[in-house]
């Protein structure tokens, strides 16, 4: 698809608006800069009885008008998913969402608790929708890896621990069971917090995934820190109905993580984050092994 022009983004956006809301934009501006970021760009639109967001795709995926109806009416007094107003083609129009965004990592310890409840909360109580994928960033990446290895040098540097992955990776699949909704991309962006709750945006790699992947950006702070994160995560799955053991969500952190590295070292050649995706798995087999490691 082609790069919409701003014209025609105006035009699109008026219409959805006054189709679904009766509203008429009075301005629409690049938000960011027009600037494609990951095969989309964004704009805001004002009407007068407020603030929009505008996402344009130039690969629009498929219909998923009713999972973000359903992430959006979740009754969690905690957290909140934005509001889609509708879509024509590649253009969508969202509820602006206004709050605080910052990393992750300057968080306080009470806003990190808001960020976990509504997190695992969300994956506990919330049903997929028949349509989602299997996974978004555990996909069998061993073999493409080691195609790599031969005509890229950089890649070839690592050829021993590309080895010694190929050998887990079979035990890493089998680990796992497909059965909760994961954001997969939770990230400083991703997430607005306001007094009154959390909410968490762009599902657009959501998918099913073990509990607490959508964690997986936290699989590499300090110990007593990411400890803390699974067992608070733990505490407030099972209080919303979802049995799930803090290792068991230190786990899938750290496996997701090192997949997302991989994975977006091979399709954004992203050759920095080949370390830290090796990095951690040594440390899963030294904290997992009796899931991953043969005969352990």
């Amino acid at each position: 698809m082609t790069l919409a022009s701003s014209d025609k983004v105006a035009a699109i956006a008026a219409d959805i608006l006054q189709s679904n809301t009766g509203e008429t934009i009075l301005e629409i501006t690049p938000f960011r800069g027009y600037v494609w970021r990951g095969g989309k760009a964004f704009y805001r639109a004002e009407t007068r009885g407020g603030t929009y967001f505008v996402k344009v795709r130039k690969n629009p995926p498929s219909d998923r008008g009713g999972l973000f109806e359903m992430l959006a009416n979740l009754p969690q007094p905690c957290y909140r998913a934005p509001l889609l107003i509708g879509c024509q083609k590649n253009i969508e129009i969202w509820k602006y969402q206004s709050g605080d965004g910052k990393s992750l990592a300057s968080y306080s310890q009470g806003e990190l608790e808001r960020l976990v409840e509504a997190v695992a909360t969300t994956d506990a109580t919330a049903k997929p929708p028949t349509e989602l994928p299997k996974t978004f960033w555990l996909k069998r990446t061993s073999g493409e890896l080691r195609l790599r290895a031969k005509t890229d040098p950089e890649f070839a540097r690592y050829l021993p621990q590309i080895r010694r992955f190929g050998a887990l990776e079979h035990r890493i699949f089998r680990s796992f069971k497909y059965t909760h909704i994961t954001h997969n991309d939770l990230h400083s962006s991703n997430v607005i917090m306001t007094a009154e709750r959390v909410y968490l945006v762009d599902w657009d790699s959501v998918s099913l995934g073990p509990p607490g992947a959508s964690l997986r950006a936290m699989s590499n702070w300090e110990a007593t820190k990411r400890n803390w994160i699974a067992a608070r995560y733990s505490a407030y799955a099972e209080a919303a109905g979802l049995k799930i053991e803090p290792e068991a969500v230190l786990y899938a952190m750290l496996s997701h993580q090192i997949y997302w590295a991989l994975r977006t070292a091979l399709r954004l050649n992203r050759l920095d984050r080949l370390p830290g995706a090796f990095r951690g798995l040594r440390r899963l087999t030294r904290e997992f092994g009796h899931i991953v490691e043969p005969g352990k």
